[in-house]
Order: structure tokens, then C-alpha cells, then sequence
């Protein structure tokens, strides 16, 4: 199937000299979170909400402060050159474009509607922190919480842990989006400060779809995706794991290369050939000891003050068991060595043994 026969048409953009506020009532009213970024239909860039708040920006600058130049797609090529390049980037959506013409564009929900699952996921696999607040608690540490762990989305509980919603930053654009006003302060990286402390989460949250974990089936996870943008998943009223589109896509076929890094773009085409080959090397020590599936890893960064600040996560299939993995350094070497660590903990607790050649056996034979 071509990429013409999925994509929509009707694309949610905005002009070049638009202000960043026009952009985020867009996404707002279509519930999306980027908007393209034209000059005379003709493509510039993408513009997210997750670039705004990183940004030093004001609703009154333009959206070409803040806009991205991202991979995009032609119309001709196949689902799984869409799914590959969506996962590379780590976007939820790519625009298809023909000669700078923006034609239409292509999410992650459009994508696990239509590809082939050639075999049944383990609900397990699925495996991951849940960022949680409760819903008395406020806009301020909602956001706080997302922009600490650099995640999209946090889940909303009653007193009694049961799952009530969840709130991302397009729930929030009402609050966001204020050019003036006490809502929000002169620039969106303060946003959780004081002036959103008396704003309560159950005011903005939305729906979810919840998924008991003993009912869990792929077919059913997928049916409710094109619903929402997430699935909680549950056991006996304890918070599992969350399901997301890109989750879907990443597990959808285990007879690829064991390791897949997605969001290269985030840290450059030289940096990503560098990490590509540290990863490799460590997933094939890894291999000498379990029968490794799958490794994905995540990467992303925010500039702050200045300084690029790295963001990585991994997820890891070896065998009947799963390994999470979460690190964020200043630098992107530390970023991954971290990374590459706290998964060595884990399996070598799982297997009692460290791994050969890692840098914490390494450590171990100099201290003698």
C-alpha cells in the first residue's frame, strides 16, 4: 500500500509569519500536536507544541521562530518507508510532500490502521514507568513532572488510584496560548511556575482508554488506539504500563535488526553514527548471554540556558523478559553510557553475572 492511499489531505498549517499563539489555537481546536508551516502552500517546516515549550518564545513571536525542517515523505513510497522514517524521527506525524507542495500527511494512528501484525504481542513488552498525578493536584506539577522525565503525557488517578484520564500539553493550550494575563508568565519554559499552581488537573484532563492487562489482546489495542491517543494498561487497580501508537509500530515485527534507535535527528547525522555503533557493540555483548529480540532506544534533547541537555530511554526484549531503561546527562556520551549501565544492572541481576567487556566489569578487575 502507498503512502497516497493513507495520508490526510486536509492538514492543520499555518503561515510562516503567523504568531506561535494562532499556531497553538490550531492545534488546540484539532486536538493535534504540530501544525505545518507554509509560505504560499509551499512547505517550511513543522512547528510542535513540545518545541514551543522548550523554546524561549512568546505567543506573539512567529511560528518560523520555532519551526523544524523535518523529514517528509512522497506520496509514491511504501507504509514501511513511513513507519521507518516516523520511528527514525520520532515524530507522531510526517508531512508528504512533492517538490516543497505540502500534499497531505501521514500520523502513527493512520499507519497501525492499515500494516500487518504478523504475530501477537506480549502485553508484557509493553512494559514502562507511568508518570502519575492525582486529580487534585496542579497544572504546575503536571507539567513539571513531563518536562522532568521529557515525556508527553502524565496519568490522572483518584484518591483510590483509579485511572480517571490524562493530561498532555494539548490538553493544556487554553493556558498555554494566553498572550497576556496572569495565566501565563513572559515565556512558555516557565509555564509550571507559580501562576499555574491554582489550576487543578481534573479541569483539563482528558479521556483515556483503559485495558485491563489479563484482557489484553493487539487486535483490541488497536481498535481503541484510533480512539485515543493512548492505552493505560491495568492489573487488579494497579497502574501496568501505557500503550502508545509508536509502541505499536515498534513491536511490529521482531525479524528486523535487534537494534533500532529512534529521533537520530535530535542529535545529528555525525552523533547518530557514533552512538549507532556504541549501541551495536553493546547489544551484541548482550546477545552472548540471552537471546536479545529487540533493543529500542529513544533520544531527544532541550536546550536549556544555552546547554544541550540529553534525554534517552531504552526498551529491551530478551527471552520471555523486558528491560526499562531511562538516563538524561549533560553531555550525549554520558547520555548513553548511562543508558547502556543501568540496562547492565539489570540483566546481570536477572543472570548473575556482569557482562563481558562493560565498562562496570571493567571498573571491577582495576579495583583489585
Amino acid at each position: 500500500m502507498k503512502i497516497s492511499q493513507v495520508m490526510v489531505k486536509n492538514v492543520v498549517r499555518v503561515n510562516h509569519d503567523d504568531t506561535i499563539s494562532k499556531a497553538l489555537e490550531l492545534m488546540g481546536k484539532n486536538c493535534v500536536h504540530q501544525v505545518a508551516v507554509v509560505e504560499d502552500d509551499l512547505f517550511l517546516g513543522m512547528a510542535s507544541i513540545k518545541d514551543i515549550l522548550n523554546s524561549r518564545c512568546n505567543p506573539t513571536d512567529t511560528v518560523s521562530d520555532v519551526m523544524k525542517k523535518i523529514a517528509t515523505l512522497r506520496e509514491e513510497q511504501d507504509l514501511d518507508d513511513a513507519i521507518s522514517t516516523l520511528l527514525r524521527t520520532g515524530y507522531r506525524a510526517l508531512p508528504v510532500v512533492d517538490v516543497n507542495e505540502l500534499k497531505g500527511i501521514v500520523s502513527e494512528t493512520d499507519l497501525i490502521k492499515r500494516i500487518e501484525f504478523l504475530m501477537e504481542i506480549n502485553v508484557d513488552h509493553f512494559a514502562a514507568d507511568v508518570a502519575v498525578v492525582n486529580e487534585s493536584d496542579s497544572v504546575s506539577k503536571a507539567l513539571s513532572l513531563m518536562r522532568g522525565k521529557n515525556i508527553s503525557r502524565v496519568v490522572v488517578t483518584d484518591s483510590k488510584n483509579n485511572v480517571k484520564g490524562c493530561v498532555d500539553s494539548v490538553s493544556l493550550i487554553s493556558l498555554l496560548s494566553q498572550p497576556t494575563g496572569s495565566v501565563r508568565p513572559a515565556s512558555y519554559t516557565e509555564v509550571e511556575k507559580e501562576s499555574l499552581a491554582n489550576f487543578a488537573v481534573r479541569d483539563y484532563m482528558r479521556r483515556t482508554c483503559v485495558m485491563e492487562r489479563a484482557n489484553f489482546s493487539l487486535k483490541d489495542a488497536i481498535k481503541n488506539l484510533q480512539k485515543f491517543e493512548e492505552i493505560v494498561l491495568v492489573d487488579k487497580n494497579w497502574l501496568f504500563g501505557i500503550i502508545t501508537p509508536k509502541d505499536v509500530l515498534e513491536l511490529r515485527d521482531y525479524e528486523e535488526l535487534p537494534l533500532q534507535v529512534s529521533h537520530y535527528q535530535s542529535i545529528g547525522k555525525f552523533d547518530a553514527t557514533r552512538v549507532n555503533e556504541k549501541l551495536a557493540s553493546f547489544v551484541k555483548k548482550l546477545q552472548k548471554m540471552d537471546d536479545v529480540q529487540k533493543m529500542f532506544v529513544y533520544f531527544d534533547t532541550v536546550n536549556q540556558n544555552g546547554k544541550t541537555h540529553y534525554f534517552s530511554r531504552a526498551r529491551l526484549i530478551a527471552g520471555d523478559k523486558i528491560f526499562i531503561a531511562h538516563a538524561d546527562a549533560w553531555g550525549l556520551d554520558a547520555a548513553v553510557q548511562d543508558l547502556e549501565d543501568n540496562l547492565e544492572k539489570q540483566f546481570a541481576k536477572v543472570h548473575g553475572k556482569k557482562i563481558k567487556g562493560s565498562r562496570a566489569a571493567y571498573r571491577k578487575i582495576k579495583e583489585k
